[in-house]
């Protein structure tokens, strides 16, 4: 006898692995998009910290050539009034005693004022910033000033109180630099 052979019907089970095979693509599809996604969005952030970065670079090289700018002028103002004062060009304050304290302000020799010591320390700055308004390095951005006096014959106190007005000058004009000078030889 001849057998037959086992006949098997493959067509429900080609469906099942069609149906498993299309299950399988487009969760492969849902994870390609999601990648596609997550990728898009890490880029789009990671350009946002870029541009943050240039930005904040910007500012800071605007600032350093602000600040430069402004060193650069200041160094100028400062070598103007430094060949000014090589010139001879300086506001200079005497302290001296002619039976009372007298101060004079000059500019090269030409006398400004004569202030008495005498006055309150805020009518002698008052006299000597109206005395340094009429020179001609009123206009200069930075005004350099010598204090002289003779140690010998100058109070200790005339002097401390004359260096707090120089001092209150300098601090309601931060362009003024006086330096003192005592001429006694010792």
């Amino acid at each position: 006898m001849k057998s037959k052979g086992i006949i098997i019907e493959l067509t429900s089970l080609l469906d099942v692995i069609f149906i498993i095979l299309f299950g399988v693509m487009m969760q492969l599809q849902k994870e390609q998009e999601q990648i596609k996604i997550d990728t898009e969005s890490q880029l789009a952030e990671a350009n946002q910290q870029v541009e943050d970065i240039r930005k904040e670079a910007d500012e800071k090289i605007a600032e350093a050539w602000q600040t430069a700018e402004e060193l650069n002028s200041k160094a100028f103002s400062t070598q103007k009034a430094l060949d000014s004062f090589a010139q001879g060009n300086l506001i200079t304050i005497y302290l001296e005693y002619m039976p009372n304290g007298i101060i004079t302000v000059t500019e090269q020799r030409n006398t400004l004022a004569e202030i008495s010591l005498e006055l309150s320390e805020n009518s002698i700055s008052e006299k000597i910033l109206n005395a340094i308004q009429e020179s001609s390095i009123a206009e200069q951005e930075i005004i350099l000033c010598a204090l002289v006096y003779d140690g010998n014959t100058a109070l200790y106190k005339d002097v401390l109180k004359l260096n707090a007005v120089l001092k209150n000058i300098s601090d309601e004009r931060p362009d003024f630099y006086c330096a003192s000078m005592n001429t006694a030889k010792n």
